[in-house]
């Protein structure tokens, strides 16, 4: 009998390259690996190559060249791309990308569609995570009767109804006060503990500090990475408790 495959990363890019017309190079040769239940900042300079980045990762944008495997699946060899991004990733878009002629409870209802939940159920798990984000009074209300906050965080709702193992997120924090912004690392320390693998772009050096490593990367090339000093402690004081 033969051993059944192990898979030690739940993201790996290979050598990826992506070119657009015109010969500019938004990502250069890059190899990056994530871990099952590891979060990971994205940090440098914007036209860096970061947003590009979550977006092969998401299956929005193919490479020019190298692999992404997510889960052990090369993505170039899923037929149905749309059943991955409905049913394997969460994605955080940086500017919401709500429909305004939906209520909150509605976007948040929408990716569940499809799905082996029935429209109960969808709505009972659409005003848990409303709720989750702190906005369970304002599940009729469309995007524009909400702040710019209050809209990120039904885009973060949004993102997580169908329990995706792997979370994407551009900016995801940009358009949040101070305590919407603690109570959404918060929730991605709990999800991380659970085992989902989170990506997150932020220029927010206070919310890289919270991930478990952090990426660096400039001119389409990852140049650094770090582990936070608050995640060093946290993982020194789980390796030693008894």
């Amino acid at each position: 009998m033969n051993d059944p495959i192990v898979r030690q990363h739940d993201v790996e890019l290979a050598g990826v390259t992506r070119i657009y017309p015109g010969h500019v190079t938004a990502l250069d040769g890059v190899n990056l690996t994530v871990d099952c239940g590891e979060m990971v900042a994205i940090t440098g300079p914007s036209g860096c190559g970061k947003s590009t980045l979550l977006h092969l990762l998401g299956a929005i944008d193919i490479p020019t060249a190298g692999s992404v495997v997510v889960r052990g699946r090369n993505l170039a060899e899923i037929a149905d791309l749309s059943w991955y991004r409905r049913q394997e990733v969460g994605l955080v878009f940086q500017f919401h990308n709500l429909l305004p002629q939906l209520t909150a409870l509605s976007n948040v209802v929408l990716p569940m569609f499809g799905t082996h939940r029935s429209a109960r159920q969808r709505n009972t798990r659409a005003r848990e995570l409303l709720v989750e984000v702190d906005l369970g009074d304002c599940e009729d209300r469309l995007p524009t009767e909400l702040s710019g906050g209050e809209r990120q965080r039904v885009a973060i709702a949004r993102a997580l109804a169908n329990d995706p193992k792997i979370l994407l997120a551009d900016e995801p924090t940009g358009s949040l006060d101070s305590a919407s912004t603690e109570r959404f690392l918060d929730l991605l320390e709990r999800l991380s503990r659970q085992g989902t693998t989170i990506v997150m772009v932020t220029h927010d050096s206070e919310v890289a500090a919270r991930a478990h490593r952090i990426i660096e990367m400039r001119d389409g090339k990852v140049i650094a990475e770090s582990a936070p000093r608050r995640a060093m402690t946290s993982r020194l004081a789980a390796a030693v408790t008894p």
